[in-house]
């Protein structure tokens, strides 16, 4: 891919460093939307607002929610995907739990955090 052209339709995350000689130093998620909505690429039903799935740092910089990083994060959990789910767990909001299960619950019933979800 050169400098400039788009990223090809399948591609998701473009990795970024200073150059050749770097290591790689910036992952950037690529996500899709379908009109307001931020969309699930592995189960499209599954959606949320882009006013609440996109949020902002007090320097401006945006971010995707938790709960959506935690939904990717689930899919093969390695141990730094456990802790995060731990570290942050007691921060969601109730709508954000409820929303966290109910994804979680659609893509694999049998996912072992939805037991700690359900309490």
């Amino acid at each position: 891919m050169g400098r400039f052209e788009s990223p090809r339709p399948e591609v998701n995350s473009l990795w970024c460093r200073p150059g050749r000689a770097h290591g790689w130093s910036l992952e950037l998620m690529l996500d899709e939307a379908d009109g307001d909505a931020w969309v699930y690429r592995r189960l499209p039903t599954i959606r949320m607002p882009l006013a609440r799935a996109v949020r902002h740092t007090a320097a401006g910089i945006p971010y995707l929610t938790p709960e959506i990083q935690l939904l990717y994060k689930a899919r093969r959990p390695r141990a730094r995907d456990q802790d995060d789910f731990e570290g942050v767990l007691e921060r969601l909001g109730a709508d954000e739990l409820v929303w966290l299960y109910d994804a979680l619950s659609g893509v694999d019933p049998e996912q072992p955090w939805l037991t700690k979800l359900r309490r």
